[in-house]
Formats: C-alpha cells, sequence, structure tokens
C-alpha cells in the first residue's frame, strides 16, 4: 500500500468517525425530546386532574355554606377577601376553590415525580390578570409542575369564574 492509498483510508475512517458521532448525537437527542415529552404529557395530566377537581368545587366558601338565594351580603363584597384565600382553619377537604391556594406535593409516578405548587387569587375582570388586589367574580388556579425530567417547569392557568 502507497502512502496516497493510506492517506484516503485514514480520511475515509476520519469521515466515517464523525459520521456516526454525528449520528448517534442526533439519536441521544431525539430520545431525550421524546422522554421529554412524554413527562410533560403526565405533568399536564396532573395538572388537568386539579383543574377537574377545581371545576366540580363552589367559587367562594360563603357560597358553599347558604345558597346563593340567602347569602346575605354584596357581590363580591361578601367574597373571601384576598389575603384569606386558601383553606379554612381546621378544614380537611377542599369545598371551595381558594382552598388550593398554597397547595404543594410530592406527586410521585412509576417514571418520575413531580412537584407540584397552585396558587389561586382573584383576577380582573378586564385584563384575567392573576394578583388582583380586589374581590371580583374570576378566580385565577395557578399550576406550576416541575420535575427533574424536563428542563423548564410547566405552568397552567385555570380562570373559575363566579356563576
Amino acid at each position: 500500500m502507497h502512502l496516497g492509498e493510506t492517506l484516503l483510508v485514514l480520511g475515509a475512517l476520519v469521515i466515517f468517525s464523525m459520521a456516526t458521532l454525528h449520528l448517534n448525537d442526533s439519536k441521544l437527542e431525539n430520545d431525550i425530546k421524546i422522554m421529554e415529552t412524554e413527562f410533560k404529557t403526565t405533568a399536564i395530566g396532573i395538572a388537568q386532574s386539579f383543574i377537574e377537581e377545581a371545576q366540580a368545587l363552589e367559587f367562594d366558601e360563603v357560597l358553599h355554606d347558604t345558597s346563593f338565594t340567602g347569602f346575605v351580603g354584596t357581590v363580591p363584597g361578601g367574597f373571601t377577601a384576598p389575603a384569606s384565600l386558601g383553606p379554612e382553619t381546621g378544614e380537611t377537604f377542599f369545598d371551595d376553590v381558594d382552598d388550593f391556594n398554597g397547595y404543594s406535593a410530592n406527586i410521585n409516578t412509576p417514571r418520575a415525580d413531580y412537584n407540584v405548587n397552585i396558587t389561586v387569587s382573584y383576577a380582573d375582570s378586564a385584563t384575567i390578570t392573576p394578583g388582583f388586589a380586589n374581590k371580583s367574580f374570576l378566580k385565577v388556579m395557578v399550576i406550576n409542575i416541575k420535575s427533574d425530567f424536563f428542563r423548564d417547569s410547566l405552568k397552567l392557568d385555570y380562570v373559575h369564574s363566579f356563576r
């Protein structure tokens, strides 16, 4: 074998090696994206289960205790104060939407662990912006989910309106 042929073989090996490394890198990146999508889909399912639970609850504690026709006070003036949103003292189950305020839990599934944090606040009726300092006919439930298995956190908002 001459020097020219040896250089051609070495050049071919270098090109083949680089192509193989690039292919493996692409496959690995694709596998990571597929797995991340799976974990995010599960996280969305977890968040959706909290939203579905909230949909079945009353808008405010005062409406759970009495019917709206017997409700004493002004609407929305009689609703829970923004600083008091969250479960009532001694409450063991949620009976209105704002009871989710301050909820935090670690949810373990067979494939991954998820950290869930929920806040509930009044929302401005015009802009639907959460964190409104006054009582209104809208409450926004913000669900944040983090996991070591996807790069960023997942955030879902649910707007619950007074009916």
